[in-house]
């Protein structure tokens, strides 16, 4: 400083250290804005020095070194509240001071992931009235914290709180770009239980459009975040709002939405509210031509490979299959082109892989001879399929045509139990319709327990217990237990599996006397 004190009065860009939006490259700083943007050692007395040098630094271009100490990427060490008062006390205006983007020194903590309730509530003191000034963009600090998905949740949920007791009306403001409510940042942003407060204090924003026609519930399908408790903040919505899951906002439904994310847990929630959404169709905006769910997952699928979400769309409506959009192509048509504009081979995506086999599974439901006819080994086309597990559509095709040529012998649901999971298992119970009787004496977790089909046999532990006849031996005397344990010794790591120590346990527990059978 003594040698170059010119170099106090330098300029350079500092918008890389500071959480204060994505569009802020142009930011400048003097050595006093670095200096607070370090990660370690921020003394005061540095701050001082600096200061005395050139007290032209705290009124710097609009973005001063009280900005700039609030919103450091790296959080500020060594007491920020201490340096921030000093910062005050030498200019008392820079608390009033907003920047090129008319925002004020809480609405830029308010994006800060090192944010802290303290800190707020001690810039809310200084200036009260700026926890309701909008910067440029029309964006309140509320916005901005609903914005923030690095900051901690027990953080981020003290300052909302801290927000609301001193307004409530908050999560009514709407923004200046899409006029969403908090609500719809959050959505996307923030955990479950932060999104829930916001509901909770006004119920009626999970009906409140945005300017673009969007839900809050929108919001958070299209481009889902990784969050694992998105799903309980969209059940939250869909329980306190179900007429949201057909709500339409011009690209289509909640459905189609979802259907072009990457979230396969998220369309299979929204089938569970609505088992008929995967029949859908929506008019693509820009071609005008009608899409199903699984034409959208195959075309517009930003992670063209998540097979999750075609298998979800196609196990609830498998007959989309074969059906042609407004524009002539079927879903395998659709993902076959997705995959070859990314320059990649066909053949080696999964998506395209997944449609082949089921289209394959579907013309055989087509072919009247191939599915009423057994092959060497007395297995009819279906119990072929579900021998080799094949996905819950391609058994609802099969069993839909084997019902609709008259087929008395049908009931292939011993070999569901050996080798499917409990979803294709639980539809042919459902759709076959036995008596109680008729099934207990089938013997179905015997044939589970064979192949230690585990999801299977808790299944109809948890759901169908007076069909579990757990004492009651097979034609070969054979216990379910009995069977559980020899499989077990082969397709079960005993030692990690939590599940079949459960199963074995609870079998001993029903019927304790089998352990001192022969």
């Amino acid at each position: 400083m003594e040698r170059c004190s010119h170099a106090l009065k330098h300029f350079a860009d500092v918008g890389y250290l500071f959480s204060v939006g994505n569009c802020d490259d142009w930011l400048k700083g003097l050595p006093l804005h670095y200096y607070v943007a370090r990660e370690t050692n921020v003394d005061i007395d540095i701050v001082k020095m600096l200061l005395q040098a050139y007290p032209q630094a705290m009124v710097a271009d609009g973005f001063t070194p009280l900005h700039a100490i609030v919103s450091s990427t790296n959080g500020t060490v060594n007491d920020p509240l201490h340096i921030i008062n000093y910062l005050i006390e030498v200019e008392p205006s820079c608390i009033r001071t907003v920047d090129e983007y008319e925002r004020t020194p809480l609405l830029v903590a308010s994006r800060n992931k090192n944010m802290t309730l303290d800190l707020v509530q001690f810039l809310y003191n200084a200036w009260p009235e700026s926890i309701r000034i909008p910067d440029s963009s029309g964006y309140l600090p509320i916005h901005e914290l609903c914005c923030n998905e690095k900051l901690g949740e027990v953080a981020s949920n003290d300052i909302l709180q801290f927000m609301l007791d001193i307004d409530p009306g908050l999560v009514r403001a709407r923004d200046g770009s899409e006029e969403y409510l908090p609500l719809h940042h959050a959505v996307y942003n923030m955990s479950f239980e932060f999104c829930k407060v916001l509901i909770d204090v006004y119920p009626e924003s999970l009906r409140v459009r945005s300017s673009a026609g969007m839900l809050p519930i929108h919001h958070v399908v299209t481009h889902p975040p990784n969050r694992a408790d998105v799903v309980d903040t969209i059940q939250y919505m869909l329980d306190l709002c179900p007429e949201s899951i057909n709500a339409n906002n011009g690209h289509g439904s909640f459905i189609h939405r979802a259907a072009q994310g990457n979230r396969a847990d998220i369309v299979e929630l929204i089938l569970k509210y609505d088992p008929d959404a995967a029949s859908k169709a929506s008019r693509h905006t820009t071609q005008s031509i009608l899409y199903l769910p699984l034409h959208w997952a195959c075309a517009y699928n930003i992670h063209a490979d998540n097979v999750k979400v075609a298998a979800a769309l196609f196990d609830a409506y498998p007959q989309a299959i074969d059906i042609r959009n407004g524009g002539g192509k079927t879903p395998l048509d659709l993902a076959r082109e997705k995959v070859t504009r990314h320059r990649r081979d066909p053949n080696e995506s999964k998506v395209v892989n997944f449609l082949l086999t089921q289209q394959a599974y579907a013309r055989q439901a087509q072919d009247i001879k191939a599915k009423t006819t057994i092959d060497e080994d007395d297995w009819l086309s279906l119990c072929c399929a579900l021998k080799d597990n094949a996905s819950l559509g391609s058994i609802k095709l099969l069993v839909r045509a084997l019902r609709y040529v008259g087929h008395t012998d049908s009931l292939p649901l011993n070999t569901a139990c050996e080798f499917c999971s409990v979803k294709v298992v639980r539809y042919l119970v459902e759709v076959e319709s036995l008596s109680e009787d008729r099934l207990a004496s089938m013997h179905l977790v015997h044939s589970a327990c064979r192949s230690a089909n585990l999801e299977v046999i808790k299944y109809f532990l948890d759901e169908h217990t007076s069909l579990v006849a757990l004492a009651e031996v097979n034609e070969q005397y054979e216990l379910p237990i009995q069977l559980l344990c020899e499989a077990g010794k082969d397709k079960v790591d005993i030692e990690e599996s939590t599940d079949y120590t459960e199963i074995i346990w609870r079998m001993l527990l029903a019927n304790p006397e089998v352990v001192a059978g022969d």
